[in-house]
């Protein structure tokens, strides 16, 4: 087990490491993969991958990176296995923190600072403290996010491709039947596959639905 901890004094140099290992695993995508994740999240229009926004391509590499399984597990995780002897520790640890973000719901519950958030986890009911500068400055309480969830140490950072949600979007027919195993016992809350598959559901209908035109990046 690894001794290296994340805590949020030394964020700085985590996000460094993420965009670079986010763009070390992109890169390895092949053709194939790539219009997978582009069908799976209804982009991929006739063998071409079309985004309307910025927001889709970010929820698009963000699929990519933590909830496309091909394996039975995910890209971050196929990096770690694939490269280790060359990764430094601290890079093997994130990895293995990446290997088990999961797709989660998210409500904001307070706004502390100007880059802490306190959101609480839909499904489970558990209460987490995010990093974010953009969610802090843009939040209200109330506010429900759907987003890959990297947990680290003394606090949790959304991967880059949040989108709103709302009832009527829980309410779509393919989200209700991609979260039915879980809400109804037959998995776990926390079981990765249906995680994934949760994800591209809210995904995809996010983008089908028009969520994604609500995003706007901070420049």
């Amino acid at each position: 087990m690894s001794t290296i901890s994340f805590l949020r004094s030394e964020r700085a140099r985590v996000f460094e490491a993420l965009r670079d290992l986010h763009h070390a695993i992109l890169q390895r995508f092949n053709r194939k993969d790539i219009h997978n994740c582009g069908r799976h999240l209804g982009l991929l229009k006739q063998k071409t991958l079309i985004f309307d926004n910025e927001a889709e391509l970010a929820v698009f590499s963000d699929y990519q990176v933590y909830s496309y399984r091909p394996r039975g597990f995910n890209a971050a995780e196929f990096y770690l296995r694939t490269n280790r002897e060359r990764l430094g520790a601290f890079e093997q640890a994130l990895l293995a923190r990446m290997s088990a973000a999961q797709y989660s719901l998210l409500r904001v519950d307070s706004v502390e600072e100007r880059d802490i958030v306190h959101a609480t986890e839909l499904l489970t009911g558990t209460a987490r403290v995010l990093v974010d500068r953009a969610l802090a400055e843009s939040a209200r309480p109330g506010l429900a996010i759907a987003a890959h969830l990297l947990v680290l140490d003394d606090y949790s950072k959304q991967t880059g491709g949040a989108v709103p949600i709302d009832a009527d979007l829980l309410n779509d027919p393919q989200v209700e039947r991609a979260m039915a195993p879980m809400l109804a016992g037959a998995v776990p809350l926390t079981d990765a596959a249906a995680r994934a598959k949760m994800a591209r559901a809210v995904i995809s209908a996010a983008i089908r639905l028009g969520y994604t035109s609500r995003v706007a990046y901070a420049r």
